[in-house]
């Protein structure tokens, strides 16, 4: 699958262009719109997000030593 990322603003009709897209002329295209906007910074989303991973069994036997020594693997490129 060939993949195109673009951001367009809607007008006030509720329209969309989108130019310059990597397709042939004719070519049946899958549309997904998502807003950037919306759920970016909503703290509800997060928590509950959160929350669920907490949940996981997974991260129970998860300590701050094991978080602290993951970061810093991380930032030494390990």
């Amino acid at each position: 699958m060939n993949a195109f990322k673009t951001y367009a603003e809607v007008d006030e009709q509720g329209r969309l262009v989108v130019e310059g897209v990597p397709f042939r002329a004719g070519s049946l295209v899958e549309v997904l719109l998502v807003d950037s906007q919306a759920d970016a910074y909503d703290p509800n989303t997060w928590r509950a997000l959160f929350e669920h991973i907490r949940s996981l069994p997974q991260s129970r036997g998860i300590t701050e030593a094991d978080i602290a020594e993951e970061i810093d693997a991380y930032r030494s490129g390990r």
